[in-house]
């Protein structure tokens, strides 16, 4: 008698599915991480790119330091988040994740060429859904910075402040103008500044000085550091940000930004400018070199070229986003 197999037989089918079951959140926690791990299937399209992005990310994080950006195409539904996922599991040497690579006849040497390296540097991957991200405002420097620490909380680690300094120095000044010589000298009993001439001499000096001085005053006065706002100098940020990640013991930053082209079309003309502007010195920059090399991988639905956000004259924004788009591979 001849049996007939059905598909549900063979394949675990879901009874019930929203259109919500075919997205995946590449900030989901540990057991969205370990469905997706079971579930993942690594398609030809992904067996032809993985070796690629393995061994474009071993020269900056193994071997001479640096920057390296990385757009992954696709349309709706085609993997993008699935793989970013997939390969933040595998930079954060997630044992699973390297057990599918073993398993595969065409993958199973990348174990032996890249997990050596990545369970060495020790890498801080960081996760983003811009379009569900939530923050103080909708800056692109700072959801990248709330995702750094949201994942440095996730880990133990402290979070990075990089502060606003100068309305701390302004406000420094305004009292010592009511006050006179006994605000210096409170300064100098709390073990501050020494004197005003100091103060005016750190004040042009180093950043590293300034913000030294506007966090021992905010404690003086008791205020928090996280409610003074954060600098918006976007390129000296990311260099405190590398040597504060570093000081943690990470061997370098990932930075994994989904729905970034959606969230873009939701911003002005100024806004959408900037915030390409900001993607691109991450990794390109004239700032000198950070204590950390730096990946970016931004998942994108669409040609940069064909997408342009309402009120903003297309054909400069053409010539925006064709300069800006070949800084990543």
């Amino acid at each position: 008698q001849r049996m007939t197999l059905r598909l549900q037989d063979a394949f675990d089918i879901p009874q019930d599915v929203g259109a919500l079951g075919f997205v995946v959140s590449i900030a989901d926690g540990a057991r969205s991480r370990e469905d997706l791990l079971a579930d993942y299937v690594l398609t030809p399209g992904v067996q032809k790119r993985l070796p690629d992005v393995l061994r474009s990310l071993e020269h900056p994080f193994h071997k001479r330091g640096g920057e390296v950006g990385w757009f992954v195409h696709g349309s709706f539904g085609a993997g993008k988040s699935h793989f970013m996922a997939f390969l933040g599991a595998l930079l954060e040497d997630d044992e699973a994740a390297w057990a599918k690579l073993a398993a595969h006849n065409n993958l199973a040497s990348l174990t032996g060429q890249h997990r050596g390296w990545i369970r060495e540097r020790r890498l801080l991957v960081v996760r983003e859904n811009l379009l569900s991200a939530a923050g103080p405002d909708k800056r692109f420097d700072s959801l990248v910075y709330g995702a750094v620490n949201r994942a440095l909380r996730q880990a133990g680690q402290a979070p990075f402040e990089y502060l606003d300094v100068q309305p701390i120095l302004d406000e420094a000044r305004r009292e010592a103008q009511d006050y006179g010589p006994a605000f210096w000298q409170r300064m100098e009993s709390a073990g501050i500044v020494g004197s005003q001439a100091e103060f005016d001499e750190l004040a042009k000096g180093p950043p590293q000085g300034r913000e030294g001085f506007a966090r021992a005053y905010l404690e003086h006065k008791g205020r928090a550091v996280a409610g003074s706002g954060f600098n918006r100098a976007w390129a000296p940020g990311l260099k405190t940000l590398a040597t504060h990640v570093q000081g943690l013991g990470y061997g370098g930053i990932v930075y994994l930004l989904d729905e970034m082209l959606l969230w873009l079309s939701g911003l002005s003309g100024p806004q959408y400018k900037e915030a390409v502007n900001q993607l691109n010195v991450m990794v390109d920059h004239a700032d000198g070199r950070r204590d950390l090399p730096m990946a970016v991988f931004v998942a994108r639905q669409r040609r940069f070229r064909d997408f342009f956000p309402d009120m903003t004259d297309q054909d400069q924004l053409q010539d925006h986003l064709d300069h800006h788009s070949g800084r990543f591979e």
